[in-house]
C-alpha cells in the first residue's frame, strides 16, 4: 500500500529555511520528512548507509549534514545505538485531522519505538492535543515501569491482561463488558490535568465513554453521561471505587507482587482477601445500577400510567359486554398507538370516540360473536371510523332497505351488514362484495 506524506508549501518561505540552510540542506531536509521508512509519528528508523545511497551522497557528506541539523539547526535527534532518526517538528502542523484511524497507527507505532526519550522530543510541539496525550501516554507506560521497579516488583508483563483482570472486562465506569475492539485504557486523572501514568490512575473503560470524558472533570463527565445516554451511574460509588483502587494497588506494589504473580494466583491469603474486598467493590456497583435501574422503571411505567389515565379510566366505564384494559406500558405498540392518536387528535377527540362505542350494539359485541378492543380501536382507520360515528345504530339502521348495497371496505363492518340482511330475509346485493 502507497504511503503519502504531507509536506505545507510554506516549507519554503520559513526563515530558516531560507536564511539559514543551503540547496544540500533543503533537500536533506525533504528526503528526511518524506523518505519510505518515515511514520505517523515522526520517529523512525534509518542507517546513515541509507540515507547517502537514497540521496546519491557520500556517507561523509552525509555525517556532516546531520550533524548540522542535530547541532545547528536543532531540527533532529539521531540515536547511534537504535539507529532511530526524530523529527522536532513533525506533529506542530500535522494531525490536523486525526481520526480514530490516525490514532490507531500512532499508538501502534509509539510502543515500537526503542528510544523513549526521541517520544518526549517530538511530543513538545505535537499541537493536537488528543495525539499529544497519546505520546504522554506511551511515556506514563515507560514511567510505569520505572516505577514499580523501584518498588521491588518482580518484574512487568502483560499490564493490558492484567487491567482486563482486575476490571473483571468491564468499563470501570459504566460496568458494561468490553472487548479489544471497543475498549480504551483510561487515566482517571486526565494526563492532560496532570494526571499520571501508574498503574492505579489507570483502568478499563468503553472507548466510547474515554472519548465523552476526555480532559472533563470526571464528576460532570459522568453526570453529562447519565443525561445523554438515559443511564445511571452512581458517581459516589466512582470515587468508592477509585479508593479502593489505589488501596489495591498500593498493597500489590507494597508486597512487591507483580501483574504476573496476581494473574496466575502466585500471593499470599492476606492479598487474596484484598483482592476478593476490591472484588466486592465492582459488586456493589452492578447491584446499585441494578437497584437504579429498577427504581427508573418503576417511574416510567408509573408516569405512562398517569399519563393515560383518562383513557384507560374512560374505557373501563364502557358496557360491561367490553374487556377492560389494565396498562399502557411505555415503549410497547400499544402506547406507541394510542400517543399517535392523542397527537393527532388531542384528548378530548378520543374521550369522544371511545364514548361513541357505547351507541353501537354491533361494536359492543350483541350483533354477532366479534366486539371492539382496545388495541383494535387504536389503529388509525379504525379510530377515525368510531370517531365520526360510522358504527352507531342511528346510521346502520338508516341503511337497512330492500336496495341497500354492500359498499363497506371494513370486514367486521361488512359482516354485521349481511347477517342484518339475513336476520330479515332481505336479499342481499353481492356486487361489491370482496
Amino acid at each position: 500500500m502507497a504511503k503519502y506524506r504531507a509536506i505545507q508549501t510554506d516549507f519554503w518561505t520559513d526563515s530558516k529555511v531560507m536564511e539559514e540552510m543551503s540547496a544540500e540542506d533543503k533537500y536533506f531536509f525533504l528526503y528526511i520528512l518524506s523518505n519510505p521508512n518515515t511514520t505517523q509519528i515522526g520517529i523512525y528508523e534509518i542507517t546513515r548507509k541509507q540515507i547517502a545511497f537514497d540521496m546519491g551522497y557520500s556517507i561523509e557528506s552525509i555525517n556532516a549534514i546531520l550533524d548540522r541539523f542535530i547541532n545547528k539547526h536543532q531540527l533532529i535527534k539521531y540515536n547511534e545505538d537504535t539507529r532511530e532518526l526524530a523529527i522536532k517538528n513533525w506533529g506542530k502542523h500535522g494531525f490536523t485531522k486525526a481520526g480514530k484511524p490516525v490514532e490507531d497507527c500512532v499508538i501502534s507505532e509509539l510502543k515500537e519505538v526503542k528510544d523513549i526519550s526521541l517520544i518526549s522530543y517530538v511530543s513538545e510541539n505535537v499541537k493536537n492535543e488528543k495525539i499529544k496525550n497519546l505520546y504522554l501516554s506511551s511515556l506514563d507506560d515507560f514511567t510505569e515501569i520505572q516505577h514499580e521497579a523501584s518498588k521491588g516488583s518482580n518484574g512487568l508483563k502483560n499490564k493490558k491482561d492484567y487491567i482486563f483482570w482486575r476490571e473483571d472486562s468491564k468499563c470501570f465506569y459504566t460496568g458494561e463488558k468490553v472487548n479489544r475492539y471497543n475498549y480504551n485504557l483510561d487515566h482517571i486523572n486526565p494526563r492532560a490535568n496532570n494526571g499520571n501514568g501508574y498503574i492505579d490512575n489507570l483502568v478499563l473503560s468503553l472507548d466510547e465513554f474515554n472519548r465523552f470524558k476526555g480532559a472533563e472533570d470526571l464528576e460532570v463527565a459522568i453526570n453529562k453521561w447519565n443525561e445523554a445516554k438515559g443511564t445511571y451511574i452512581d458517581v459516589e460509588h466512582i470515587k468508592n471505587k477509585i479508593k479502593a483502587l489505589k488501596e489495591f494497588e498500593n498493597k500489590r506494589i507494597a508486597k512487591g507482587y507483580s501483574y504476573n504473580d496476581v494473574l496466575v494466583n502466585n500471593v499470599d491469603n492476606d492479598f487474596k482477601n484484598t483482592i476478593r474486598k476490591y472484588i466486592d467493590t465492582i459488586r456493589g456497583q452492578k447491584e446499585k445500577e441494578k437497584e437504579k435501574e429498577k427504581e427508573k422503571e418503576k417511574e416510567v411505567a408509573k408516569a405512562t400510567s398517569t399519563q393515560f389515565d383518562y383513557v384507560i379510566s374512560e374505557w373501563n366505564n364502557l358496557d360491561k359486554n367490553i374487556s377492560n384494559i389494565q396498562t399502557i406500558n411505555s415503549g410497547t405498540t400499544r402506547y406507541k398507538l394510542l400517543k399517535a392518536r392523542e397527537n393527532e387528535y388531542g384528548k378530548d377527540k378520543i374521550v369522544e370516540a371511545i364514548r361513541n362505542i357505547n351507541n353501537s350494539n354491533f361494536l359492543k359485541g350483541y350483533e354477532k360473536s366479534w366486539k371492539i378492543t382496545f388495541d383494535w380501536f387504536i389503529k388509525p382507520n379504525n379510530f377515525i371510523k368510531v370517531l365520526e360515528g360510522n358504527y352507531n345504530d342511528s346510521k346502520t339502521n338508516k341503511s337497512n332497505n330492500l336496495y341497500s348495497k354492500d359498499d363497506r371496505t371494513d370486514e367486521a363492518e361488512r359482516q354485521a351488514f349481511i347477517e342484518r340482511k339475513l336476520q330479515q330475509k332481505i336479499p342481499v346485493n353481492y356486487k361489491n362484495r370482496r
